[in-house]
């Protein structure tokens, strides 16, 4: 059986004002801005639930998300790489839909 939740949904995006504080406080960061490590410099609460939807090419051709990995692993609860987080379910989202489409769904 699952509990009552409750939760206060924020948009927000790299000019937002107090953004800082925004993600201080924040138990779910989903980011998605096409900015690499955009989310590197902020305190993030123990156990914060990450998700990275970003995807960027640095000059030197590694590709990294727009959260530093490396930095919130330890802190974070959960967090998805780049590459190899989300990637894999947009290609099946797609896939689905397509089917769905053909199908008359």
């Amino acid at each position: 059986l699952m509990s009552n939740f409750d939760a206060t949904v924020v948009l927000a995006h790299s000019q937002t004002k107090n953004l800082d504080k925004l993600l201080e406080r924040a138990d779910i960061v989903v980011a998605a801005l096409g900015k690499p490590h955009f989310i590197s410099n902020q305190k993030l609460k123990t156990g914060v639930v990450l998700i990275d939807v970003g995807i960027n090419r640095l000059a030197s051709g590694k590709i990294v998300g727009d959260i530093d990995f490396e930095k919130y692993k330890i802190i974070a609860s959960a967090i998805t790489p780049v590459p190899g987080g989300v990637g894999p379910m947009t290609v099946l989202s797609l896939f689905d839909n397509l089917l769905s489409a053909v199908a008359g769904k």
